[in-house]
């Protein structure tokens, strides 16, 4: 029976894992830009959805103001 050998790691000469470091750290600060850009586009996005247009929000405000100012003329007379 032979015996299992044991693996011997091989080293590779230079600045192998520096680079491999850097890029690891390169590519971890670009997927937080990427997260961080992300959840600023879905809260712009949910922020649109929860509030209503601008020109729907004058148009029924002026329809209250109109409302109410036809009141006022109304408990005066």
């Amino acid at each position: 029976m032979s015996t299992p050998k044991a693996r011997k790691s091989i080293k590779v000469g230079g600045n192998v894992g520096v680079l491999t470091g850097r890029r690891n750290r390169q590519e971890t600060m670009l997927s937080i830009r990427k997260a961080k850009k992300e959840d600023a586009y879905a809260t712009r996005r949910n922020l649109k959805a929860n509030h209503p247009p601008a020109a729907c929000q004058t148009a029924s405000r002026k329809e209250l103001l109109l409302n109410l100012a036809s009141r006022s003329q109304a408990l005066l007379l």
